[in-house]
């Protein structure tokens, strides 16, 4: 492995280029262009190095980008058509010739290996095999012991459920639901409208497990919002109606238990680190939820399409909840996709409201303290 040929002269001190700091051009061989390799999990990009100003744009772990110059411990690059900078300890610099040789020596060795493994391999596979179907029929039978909580004056009802293979828990006789539901994670619930519709409202407004759990809703009048999470069904409906549309819901909107498997992104709060997370899903138009958890009540912020639609933290909801999660530092965070919000009621733009929390925040600490 040849070694770098990349000149980095000694960066000034000072607030950056735009303070006035000079920019040190970094050079290649003839025939060649510096490159930089971005080893962050998200790095930001912005359009001064001015660490007041909010992050313009993100690139993901190993992409890659030209640099152009260097100065007081960042980067300019080339990136989406424009010169922006970043910070030098989130990219590894390199050539763009050298990084193609080190890609080709690992395919190479990778092939190798792989040839090597191959005949271990075939010896390993009736067992991955035999693993693999007792872990689809554990699986499945974890599956089957979801649970339903009925509150509904339909007493036919349980044994229909128990005969379709749920588990069935009747709500307590002389418990309100706001009582009982709070303490319990049930697959789906299913209640009479008339009885509990102001109880489970009340919930969902301030707690984001509930507002995520699947309800059906029996002997309905008045059909509240549409949603994939919920099903209304009028008085007189069947049981063969009842548990089709159960099976339904089940299967458009899992309980929170069962997407509580399926993380795509985890990680431990920082500061800007939740903001620049929002700022990758957004600019990649990720559906899902991102879980903000820092005491035993989770926040919960639901995005569609990179757009935020709803936020539920303690008893704040929508904007204030979003703004309430982007302020901690402390904590852990995790992205599970494909989740859909239980509801929309934030209209305005993510990418303005997080750029709108990044100038207040810089606002913020501007004041002096007394």
């Amino acid at each position: 492995m040849r070694v770098l040929p990349v000149i980095v002269a000694m960066f000034l001190a000072g607030s950056g280029p735009v303070a006035g700091a000079q920019a040190i051009r970094l050079q290649a061989p003839p025939g060649d262009t510096v490159l930089g390799i971005v080893t962050a999990t998200v790095a930001s990009f912005r359009d001064t190095i001015g660490l007041q100003l909010p992050v313009i744009a993100t690139a993901p772990q190993g992409a890659e980008i030209r640099l152009v110059a260097a100065a007081d411990g960042w980067f300019q690059a080339e990136y989406q058509g424009q010169l922006v900078w970043t910070p030098q300890k989130a990219v590894r610099v390199t050539t763009s010739s050298v990084w193609r040789n080190e890609q080709l020596a690992s395919q190479a060795s990778s092939r190798s290996f792989s040839t090597i493994v191959g005949g271990v391999a075939a010896g390993v596979v009736a067992l991955l095999l035999g693993v693999g179907i007792v872990v689809r029929r554990r699986r499945f039978q974890e599956i089957r012991r979801r649970w339903v909580l009925l509150a509904s004056r339909h007493e036919a009802l349980v044994d229909a459920l128990t005969k379709a293979g749920w588990d069935v828990q009747k709500l307590p006789e002389g418990t309100r639901m706001r009582e009982f539901l709070p303490h319990a994670r049930p697959t789906i619930v299913i209640a009479d409208q008339a009885v509990h519709s102001a109880d489970i409202s009340a919930l969902e407004a301030r707690s984001a497990s509930v507002a995520s759990t699947p309800v059906l809703w029996l002997d309905s009048t008045v059909v509240a919002r549409q949603d994939p999470s919920r099903a209304f069904l009028p008085p007189g409906s069947k049981v063969s109606t009842i548990l089709e549309t159960l099976e339904r819901l089940a299967k458009v909107v899992p309980g929170p238990e069962q997407l509580s498997r399926h993380a795509e992104i985890e990680g431990r709060l920082g500061q800007g680190r939740l903001l620049e997370l929002l700022h990758f899903l957004a600019s990649a138009r990720r559906t899902g939820r991102v879980e903000v958890k820092v005491g035993p009540e989770p926040s919960w912020l639901w995005l569609e399409d990179g757009q935020l639609r709803h936020a539920i933290a303690g008893s704040l909801v929508g904007i204030p909840a979003l703004y309430h999660c982007l302020g901690l530092t402390q904590g852990t965070f995790s992205f599970r996709a494909g989740v859909t919000p239980p509801e929309r009621r934030v209209k305005e733009n993510t990418l303005t409201l997080l750029h709108e929390f990044a100038r207040q925040h810089d606002e913020n600490a501007k004041v002096p303290r007394a």
